[in-house]
């Protein structure tokens, strides 16, 4: 039995690491206490980021150049979403065509979409990043949530904050995985909100994981304490396609090796509310964009879901590429900003 639940706590620990994809910086590998000591100043200038924004060269800048974030006229602010502080940032532009909210996926945030930000920019848009609770500099447990709504209830409210701020542009919303998870989410019990955005693009959508019943399965035999893993490379095609992703994980400041069941055991009941025939009362149009080699997230059942949620869908599938669609090497990953950008223009 022992030798069992041994088994079973490091398939919890795959199932944590394989849902994080990255956008790597440029950088070399550090001992473990320069990690700490990343950490450390991290935390250190989030305590000290006021409600209203974080503007310090100093501190921006040093958070900015870890994570390979464009400096120009950026900023941080804290929202205030179900009594968390959440960590947000924003990337304006000269006469923008339209503002994008960009949200990131299981054990990620939003250090990790340098990739996503520029490509946005370039297309025309502004862009907000937002961390989900209990990732990156936000309030909440690591790696944990008690009600997957909490992830919609984020969106809603950085939803209000753009509507305000947006004269009038255009909305759209990005989302990986779990994010892509937390814009259903937004769509189905915030549609007023949600009317303020034409179109969300869904990279690698997560209804539910692959090989789910085996993997809840081990979550209860886990238990409901949480479960620390040591920082390794990831063993799987569904989110190693790039290697540089690997190398950023490892030297990632705010990276926490901790998987907690209690995300798993909130994920089940949000698929059964959502698997129960629910459709978002919203008229966007919506892009999926889908690796065919996502050994991550079950496509041939989170698909057909998204797509009846959303009847103004459409999914392009991708050969070769693998979870992290957006932070694949450089060639392959080309088509997939093309096809946003075409998409947000259209």
């Amino acid at each position: 039995m022992r030798r069992f639940r041994g088994q079973a706590v490091a398939a919890a620990g795959v199932i944590a690491l394989a849902a994080s994809c990255a956008s790597a910086p440029n950088g070399r590998k550090g001992p473990r206490d320069e990690l700490e000591a990343k950490r450390e100043r991290l935390a250190a200038l989030r305590s000290g980021l006021s409600a209203e924004e974080w503007r310090s060269p100093d501190s921006l800048g040093y958070y900015l150049d870890i994570f390979g974030l464009p400096r120009s006229g950026a900023r941080a602010r804290l929202i205030e979403s179900g009594g968390k502080l959440l960590f947000a940032l924003d990337f304006p532009r000269d006469e923008p065509i339209g503002r994008a909210l960009v949200v990131h996926g299981y054990m990620a945030h939003s250090g990790h979409f340098g990739a996503a930000v520029r490509a946005l920019l370039g297309g025309g848009y502004e862009v907000t990043l937002i961390d989900l609770p209990g990732f990156g500099l936000s309030d909440g447990k690591p790696n944990a949530i008690d009600d997957f709504g909490d992830y919609g209830d984020a969106v809603a409210a950085a939803a209000v904050i753009m509507r305000s701020e947006s004269s009038g542009l255009p909305l759209a919303a990005l989302g990986h995985s779990t994010g892509a998870a937390a814009l259903t989410d937004f769509a189905l019990r915030y549609p007023e909100r949600a009317a303020a955005f034409d179109r969300f693009v869904m990279a690698a959508p997560l209804v539910r994981l692959t090989a789910w019943g085996l993997k809840l399965a081990g979550v209860k035999i886990v238990g409901e304490r949480a479960v620390r893993f040591p920082r390794l490379p990831l063993i799987t095609k569904g989110t190693i396609g790039n290697p540089d992703h690997t190398r950023f994980v490892m030297e990632d400041p705010l990276y926490r090796t901790v998987f907690d069941p209690s995300w798993v055991i909130s994920l089940d009941r949000w698929v059964e509310w959502i698997g129960d025939g629910a459709e978002a009362p919203w008229a966007g149009s919506v892009l999926i964009l889908q690796g065919e080699d996502d050994d991550v997230v079950d496509r041939r059942y989170n698909l057909p879901i998204v797509s009846r949620i959303f009847p103004r869908s459409r999914i392009v599938l991708y050969p070769g590429l693998s979870h992290c669609i957006l932070q694949e090497a450089p060639l392959p990953a080309t088509p997939v900003y093309a096809e946003i950008e075409e998409f947000l223009r259209r």
